[in-house]
């Protein structure tokens, strides 16, 4: 089917930022711990990297994806998650796209550039 402007291949669920240099603390921190610890570390390390049709990007942007299925379940966690007072936005903004893909039923791809 050709693109046009009422075709979409998918709905803008959400944007995390990181400043510290080459990334660490946006993937070990807020990725590794903390949406780790409401999600889990395979769903955690899918949305970093994941291979899509045997394509696999490392480089200067990651590429990675969560079906429908994981978001839901992913999404039945984070319902039942009970946050501090010091939840960072970052984090928030995270776990509620993983929400939108299951509420879309349609799961989630992310970049990380």
């Amino acid at each position: 089917m050709p693109w046009s402007p009422s075709f979409s291949l998918g709905r803008f669920a959400g944007s995390v930022g990181h400043t510290s240099s080459g990334g660490e603390e946006f993937r070990d921190d807020l990725l590794g711990r903390q949406f780790a610890g409401v999600v889990g570390r395979e769903l955690a390390a899918h949305l970093l990297v994941r291979d899509i049709a045997g394509l696999t990007l490392l480089d200067d942007a990651m590429v990675g994806w969560a079906s429908a299925e994981q978001c839901r379940r992913a999404a039945e966690r984070i319902a039942a998650f009970e946050p501090d007072d010091d939840v960072p936005e970052d984090l928030w903004v995270a776990l509620d796209g993983v929400v939108a893909g299951a509420e879309r039923g349609t799961g989630l791809v992310t970049v990380y550039t």
